[in-house]
């Protein structure tokens, strides 16, 4: 596994990792930054909790330079966007460019976003994170300018085209210079998004490298188990997951040193007796990536594996939780469709943990409701649906703002109105961890939660 060291980074990105607790890069960083440093263009299937923003982040910002000071007597020169990323929502935006401010400021750059809250005037921000139609509002009022345009960045393509915006993408690469770079990232490459990669995006690099030959689907070889929730529930759902456990201590790995130890302080104010991997007195283990339990090593064979935060790719994936071993990963809304993704890599089967079966007895309108929900789970693109619902994820609980679609869902439906009320679901979210048996014939842990949570039939 490659370094950051490794990269040829300038030593002011290098000091905003060490002070970011970023120690080891994605298998997608490794394979971008490179290329971006060098300019070249790239496209590539990417969604939250890839390590995508840090990508372009060191990618592209390596090599734009502050702005010269005018000598005395001078103007000062014509401000304009330099780096210009366009993401599905307002709140992508805010949350991307909070992610670049340490690395923008490192190299005495200056970042902003539409909407007044950033110190930065728009027209003098040298990083400028927006919707496309923020962009478009800017550019036609005169209050952007992206002719000085160096880079730009689609940060969530097939988001964008869901949400609406690709319209305006469109107009805004008539407006990007022939010689800027261009990053195009998405969850899913749509005929839309393949025909713009054609069509604007020349010798790119793409990522995961495509085949010639098509492959066939790869086998699963195990199943690994999810719960969605956010990332402010994350310790209170975790606690509640371990009560009450028996055998080896759970071990739950974090994505850093820091975020381990924040992670460790916060269990043991509940109560919790935390030790480090192989500790067999504790109540629960805790590590890092950077730590040999990452690979498995130094633990029970028998303990489950936790994933605090999502993998970056699937090889942390399969060394956690491949190999027939029990494990969960505690995943947020918007990083489920980057975890089905690695799993599917990874010859992994995805499930959410925690569900209960069908009630035998309910009504078949019911049932074929539920039925097509699980449908929509398994088959539709719900990236750009998960940005759409993510500031209620803030104020209710994933399960509150799956129930109230659902009750709207079925107002539309007037037959669906005369079935009966539906049987409480149960939830990992309150319910302790429960290992679920393995297979010994097909060498794989079995679905998490109950047995009927498995995929339904066609």
């Amino acid at each position: 596994m490659a370094s950051f060291e490794d990269f040829g980074l300038r030593d002011p990105l290098l000091r905003a990792l060490e002070d970011a607790d970023f120690e080891q890069p994605t298998a997608l960083q490794e394979a971008l930054v490179p290329v971006l440093r060098r300019e070249g263009n790239v496209v590539a299937r990417a969604g939250s909790g890839s390590g995508k923003t840090l990508a372009y982040a060191l990618g592209v910002l390596d090599r734009i330079e502050p702005r010269a000071e005018p000598a005395e007597g001078e103007e000062a020169p014509a401000a304009g966007t330099r780096v210009l990323v366009l993401t599905p929502t307002p709140e992508a935006a805010e949350r991307a460019a909070l992610a670049l401010v340490p690395f923008v400021h490192a190299l005495e750059l200056t970042v902003s976003i539409p909407g007044g809250a950033w110190g930065t005037p728009l027209a003098d921000a040298d990083v400028l994170v927006a919707t496309p139609a923020e962009v478009m509002q800017g550019v036609r009022g005169s209050s952007l300018k992206l002719e000085s345009l160096e880079a730009v960045v689609v940060d969530g393509a097939s988001d964008i085209e869901a949400t609406g915006g690709w319209e305006a993408v469109e107009t805004l690469f008539d407006h990007v210079p022939r010689d800027a770079q261009r990053v195009v990232l998405t969850t899913t490459f749509t005929e839309t998004v393949n025909d713009l990669v054609d069509r604007r995006v020349k010798r790119a690099l793409r990522y995961p490298a495509q085949s010639k030959v098509e492959e066939a689907p790869r086998a699963s070889t195990g199943v690994v188990g999810y719960v969605v929730v956010s990332e402010r529930e994350k310790v209170d759902v975790l606690g509640r997951l371990l009560g009450g456990g028996d055998g080896a201590p759970p071990v739950v790995l974090c994505r850093s040193d820091e975020r381990a130890a924040t992670l460790a302080e916060s269990l043991a104010l509940r109560g919790f007796l935390v030790g480090e991997p192989g500790d067999e007195d504790a109540d629960v283990a805790i590590g890092a990536s950077s730590t040999e339990a990452d690979e498995g090593e130094g633990t029970d064979e028998d303990a489950t594996t936790i994933s605090f935060d999502v993998p970056g790719d699937e090889r942390v994936l399969l060394a956690r939780h491949g190999g027939g071993a029990t494990g969960y990963v505690l995943v947020e809304p918007r990083e489920l469709a980057h975890l089905r993704d690695i799993a599917e890599r990874a010859g992994l089967d995805a499930r959410a943990a925690g569900v209960t079966g069908e009630d035998a007895g309910a009504a078949t309108l019911l049932r074929a409701f539920r039925t097509e929900i699980r449908r929509a789970v398994r088959e539709e693109d719900l990236g750009a649906q998960m940005l759409v619902l993510e500031p209620l994820f803030e104020e209710f609980t994933a399960a509150e703002v799956a129930a109230a679609c659902a009750a709207l869902l079925r107002k539309r439906a007037p037959a669906a109105q005369s079935a009966p009320a539906a049987p409480a679901l149960g939830s990992a979210h309150s319910a302790p961890l429960q290992r679920p048996a393995r297979d010994a014939s097909a060498g794989a842990a079995a679905a998490p939660g109950r047995a009927e949570a498995g995929p339904a039939p066609a």
